[in-house]
């Protein structure tokens, strides 16, 4: 029997022996990235795509198939797009905190808590 924490009920994150007050239905997970703009060009305070001047900051190491244990999938069977996936330092967690409204993301691997409310 695994712990499911389901991301749409957290209200609470614990990290750096803090807890962070979330805005429901707000966290995500994702590639940890740190994009720096190049603020020579003027069209840059609206970025529409990958193609507009700046630099990406991986914040860990990049997911790669190929080495055992980074990145291991398991479908949960039939169709199903679920999988499992070991969180490194390049995996991010991102949440609204619900006191300022300010977007907050760090490593998962900083998380040693959630809270949630299923009601």
């Amino acid at each position: 029997m695994s712990l499911l924490i389901d991301n749409r009920f957290v209200t609470g994150i614990y990290a750096f022996n803090q807890w962070f007050k979330v805005k429901k239905n707000t966290v995500d997970v994702d590639a940890y990235e740190f994009i720096s703009w190049d603020d020579s060009f003027a069209d840059n305070e609206k970025p529409n795509s990958w193609d507009d001047p700046h630099a990406v900051y991986q914040m860990g190491a990049v997911y790669d198939a190929d080495r055992p244990g980074l990145y291991k999938s398991a479908p949960y069977g039939g169709e199903s797009r679920g999988s499992f996936v070991n969180p490194s330092g390049c995996t991010g967690i991102t949440f609204i905190d619900a006191d300022t409204n300010e977007r907050i993301s760090f490593s998962i691997l900083e998380v040693k808590a959630f809270r949630e409310d299923r009601s």
